[in-house]
C-alpha cells in the first residue's frame, strides 16, 4: 500500500504510515507534515528492514506557515531515522499537481516493497525465473523486478557474479525497475570494473536512479567511480553524468546528500575537460544564481565564501543533530583512544557520546557496530543534559519530540530546546521556533516562536545555501 496525499492527506499519510509499517510500504506528502510517531522504548525502528519510507515535497510558493511546518517535519523524520526523500520546488506552489515530483515520487514508491509482508507461494516461485528464458526484450529479469524487495535482491546479487556476462547485464538491469536493498546496491557497485562494458553501462544506469532515490551505496559506488583518474573515461563520464542526475532536484532546492556536491566540487580541477564542463555547468546555479550575459558583470565562479565552506555549511546542515557527535569521533577519522565514550570515563561529554552511540548502533569514534538500543541512549543523554552538557540538552530534546527511548512528549522537547537555545544552540532554536507555534500539542505562543527565529537568522551562515 502506498500513501499519497496533500495537507491533512499528508498528515495521514506520514501518521499512518509510521504506525502501520506491515501494511503501508511508502508515504508520498505534499504541503503539510505529521507529529505523531510510534515511541521507540525498547526496540528501533529499522529504516532498512521494517521501517516505511517518505517522499516528502514542499512548493516555495506555497503558504508560509506551510513551508515551516514541511521543513521542521523533515527534520525530526529523518532525526527519528526513517528513510526520507526530501524536494523543493521554487515553482510549486499549494498543489500537487507537478510532473517532475510526481513521476519521480510514483516511479519510486512503486519499485518498494514491504519490508515486513512474507512472499506469497506464487512470489517464491518466480524467484526461480533465473535462467537466460527469463530475460525479456528490455534486456532484464521481468519476476525479479516484480517481486522486488530483499528476497530477491539475494537472487540478483548472485546473478551478478554470473560467469556469464549476458546474465549480470540482466541482473544489472534488473535494478532499474525495482528497489531490492542497499546490500544488491553494494553488489552492483562492484560491477562498475565489470570486464563487459555492457555490464557497467546498465550497473551505472541502475545505480544512477537508486542513488536519486538517496542510496549511499550506489551515490559512493558512483562517487568512487568519476573522481577515480585511473578509470575508463568514457565510464567516468557515465558516472559523472549520474551523479548530475541523483543532485538534478537538490541543486535548486535542499542538498540532503553533500558527498555529491563535493564530488562535483572537486571535479571543477579534474584534467578531464568534459568532466569539468559537466561540473561547473551542473554547480552554476550554487555560484552565480542570476547571472546572465547581459548583465554587464563577470560570472561568479565560485559561491560567496568558496566552494569549501559552501561544502562545511551543507554538509552541517544535512547532519543536523549529529554534528554535534563530532566530539566522539562521528565523522571523523580519529583514532578511539582519548576520545569522549572511550576512555572509560563518565563525564557528561562521555555520557552524551556513549548514548550517541547506542542511539546510532555503532561505536562513533571506531564505526564497530553495537546494539541500538533506544532507551539506554535516552538514559546517557539524559543524564548527559542534566549535567549541563549543551548538545545533550539539545538532543534530548529531540529524543523527546520524536519518542526515542521514552514516550513522545513535545512538551519536554520544548522545555530541553528553550535551554539548549539560551545556551546558544541554533538548532535548538530553530526548533523551539517551531513548536513554539502550536505543533505536536504545544500551545501556540507566537512570541516565543518569534524571538528564536529571529535568533536563527542572526547567527545562520551567510553564504549562498
Amino acid at each position: 500500500v502506498y500513501m499519497y496525499g496533500k495537507g491533512e492527506g499528508g498528515k495521514i499519510s506520514g501518521e499512518l504510515a509510521t504506525k502501520n509499517p506491515s501494511i503501508v510500504t511508502a508515504g508520498i506528502t505534499y504541503s503539510w507534515g505529521w507529529w505523531k510517531m510510534p515511541s521507540e522504548l525498547t526496540e528501533a525502528i529499522d529504516p532498512q528492514k521494517s521501517a516505511p519510507e517518505f517522499y516528502m515535497v514542499l512548493g516555495l510558493r506555497d503558504l508560509s506557515y506551510h513551508l515551516t511546518t514541511v521543513r521542521d517535519t523533515y527534520a525530526r523524520v529523518s532525526a527519528k531515522g526513517y528513510h526520507v526523500i526530501y524536494r523543493e520546488f521554487e515553482d510549486l506552489g499549494a498543489r500537487t499537481y507537478h510532473p517532475p515530483s510526481n513521476d519521480d515520487a510514483i516511479a519510486w514508491a512503486t519499485r518498494l516493497r514491504n519490508k515486513n509482508l512474507p512472499l506469497s507461494s506464487e512470489e517464491t516461485k518466480l524467484l526461480k525465473h533465473t535462467g537466460h528464458d527469463a530475460i525479456n526484450a528490455q534486456g532484464y529479469f521481468p519476476a525479479l523486478a516484480l517481486v522486488g524487495g530483499v528476497p530477491a535482491g539475494v537472487i540478483v546479487q548472485k546473478l551478478l557474479d554470473s560467469p556469464d556476462a549476458n546474465i549480470r547485464a540482466a541482473a544489472a538491469e534488473t535494478c532499474v525497475y525495482a528497489i531490492f536493498s542497499e546490500d544488491t546496491m553494494t553488489a552492483l557497485g562492484k560491477k562498475l570494473t565489470d570486464p563487459s562494458a555492457k555490464v557497467r553501462r546498465s550497473a551505472i544506469r541502475a545505480l544512477a536512479l537508486n542513488a536519486n532515490w538517496r542510496s549511499e551505496a550506489a551515490q559512493q559506488a558512483l562517487i568512487h567511480l568519476a573522481t577515480n583518474t585511473a578509470a575508463d573515461a568514457n565510464d567516468r563520464v557515465s558516472a559523472t553524468d549520474a551523479i548530475v542526475q541523483a543532485a538534478r532536484l537538490q541543486i535548486r532546492g535542499v542538498r540532503q546528500d553533500p558527498p555529491l556536491f563535493r564530488a562535483l566540487a572537486g571535479l571543477l580541477e579534474d584534467s578531464n575537460e568534459e568532466l569539468r564542463t559537466m561540473a561547473n555547468n551542473t554547480l552554476a546555479p550554487i555560484r552565480d544564481r542570476e547571472f546572465r550575459g547581459d548583465l554587464g558583470r563577470p560570472e561568479r565562479k565560485i559561491p560567496n565564501g568558496g566552494w569549501a565552506q559552501w561544502l562545511d555549511d551543507i554538509s552541517t546542515k544535512a547532519a543536523g543533530y549529529l554534528k554535534d557527535y563530532e566530539v566522539c569521533g562521528w565523522g571523523t577519522n580519529h583514532a578511539a583512544a582519548n576520545l569522549p565514550g572511550n576512555r572509560g570515563m563518565k563525564e557528561p561529554v562521555d555520557l552524551y557520546c556513549l548514548g550517541g552511540a547506542s542511539l546510532l548502533g555503532y561505536n562513533l569514534a571506531t564505526g564497530q557496530p553495537v546494539p541500538k538500543q533506544p532507551a539506554v541512549a535516552f538514559k546517557n543523554t539524559l543524564e548527559a543534559a542534566e549535567q549541563g552538557y549543551l548538545p545533550a540538552e539539545a538532543a534530548l530534546g529531540m529524543f523527546y519530540a520524536n519518542g526515542k527511548g521514552v514516550e513522545q512528549d513535545y512538551a519536554e522537547a520544548a522545555k530541553w530546546w528553550v535551554k539548549a537555545a539560551e545556551a546558544g544552540h541554533v538548532l535548538a532554536a530553530s526548533n523551539a521556533s517551531m513548536v513554539f507555534r502550536g505543533g505536536g500539542g504545544v500551545k501556540s505562543n507566537p512570541a516565543e516562536s518569534a524571538r528564536w527565529e529571529k535568533f536563527v537568522a542572526d547567527h545562520s551562515p551567510k553564504t549562498d545555501q
